[in-house]
């Protein structure tokens, strides 16, 4: 037997609201932002967008290689709906990654690749994101004039890259 209209739309109306106070952050945190866009050149609206793409395209082809993946398709639109997931629920990361393995998994890669994929091409990710401050240290070591800040980036960054390096 079917549920009443009404039902359904309260549960609906319910369901729509928990999304709403969940993403509700992140807009309130966009629109905040709102008054600078004005001053970025037009220029850089292009750069931003290129870089992202081509990040994306990174990160795809990262996976696609760690889980042995034939098709593009299962791993771009996991890792896209993961990441939009991730962004929106609570205990993000991990909902995240379970959300992939399971796309990942449905699609017709094997549990065991999967999972491991997933998780090396984490690993890489972090061990890059880690190394980035490394970049720093050339402009420290020739006695440039560095913000506080970026040299305590660029330390911590060195210490896990060497750290991540040894595992």
């Amino acid at each position: 037997r079917s549920m009443p209209p009404m039902w359904r739309r309260i549960i609906g109306l319910l369901v729509t609201a928990l999304v709403l106070y969940g993403v509700a952050p992140a807009v309130l945190q966009v629109l905040d932002a709102w008054p600078e866009v004005v001053d970025i050149e037009p220029y850089w609206f292009a750069a931003m967008i290129a870089a992202q793409v081509l990040s994306w395209a990174g990160m795809w082809l990262l996976q696609r290689l760690a889980v042995d993946a034939r098709s593009w398709w299962p791993v771009v639109t996991s890792q896209l709906a993961s990441g939009a997931f991730g962004r929106v629920v609570p205990g993000g990361g991990a909902a995240a990654g379970a959300l992939q393995y399971g796309m990942l998994v449905q699609s017709g890669v094997s549990s065991s690749l999967a999972g491991i994929g997933l998780g090396v091409s984490s690993i890489v990710l972090l061990a890059t994101l880690t190394a980035l401050p490394v970049l720093a240290l050339p402009a420290i070591v020739l006695g440039l004039a560095v913000p506080t800040r970026l040299l305590q980036a660029a330390l911590v960054g060195s210490a896990l890259f060497v750290a991540l390096l040894a595992v």
